[in-house]
């Protein structure tokens, strides 16, 4: 049986919807979304946190995980990994 298949529109609408506690803004807007990757309906992604400590990494990472299968992926590839921006 194939793999159902998860738009990258839904994937970044999905995401939008993730918020920073920290910061108070969506992932989409701080830019911090890097190797998307979507295969049917598994989707793989980095975050680029504020810091490799951040406060709120775990929280992040479930509402990420939990936004992305409400929005139908059957697979969220995880654990992320963080890195820190540098002059975006």
């Amino acid at each position: 049986m194939a793999q159902p298949q998860i738009s990258q529109e839904t994937v970044l609408s999905a995401l939008s919807k993730v918020q920073d506690p920290a910061l108070k803004r969506d992932l989409m807007a701080l830019n911090v979304v890097r190797d998307l990757q979507i295969k049917g309906g598994e989707v793989s992604l980095r975050l680029a946190l504020a810091t490799p400590l951040h406060p709120f990494a775990e929280r992040i990472e479930n509402d990420v995980r939990a936004a992305l299968e409400k929005a139908g992926a059957n697979n969220v590839r995880g654990p992320y990994e963080h890195f820190v921006q540098r002059g975006e």
